[in-house]
């Protein structure tokens, strides 16, 4: 799992997928503005975090591109994978 940019949501949703949702030991990124510029056109996000599970991309704290993604939301679905 990647998280960047070290905010209060970032540390938010490392909280909900280390304790909640995967148990998963997340990758802190710190982001260049390039790199920020890259993500935000692959994922149509434009806020920290971006937050990606097994290479796939599910959106940040509690919103992203799809109204499924967020951490927060998947946090309580049994799709997980």
């Amino acid at each position: 799992c990647d998280v960047c940019n070290l905010n209060m949501y970032c540390w938010a949703a490392i909280t909900i997928l280390e304790t909640e949702v995967y148990g998963v030991k997340p990758h802190k990124v710190d982001l260049t503005e390039p790199m920020k510029a890259t993500l935000q056109r692959m994922t149509k996000q434009t806020t920290a975090p971006f937050v990606y599970i097994k290479g796939k991309f599910v959106g940040g704290y509690d919103d992203g591109p799809e109204p499924w993604m967020g951490v927060v939301k998947i946090r309580n679905t049994e799709e997980r994978d």
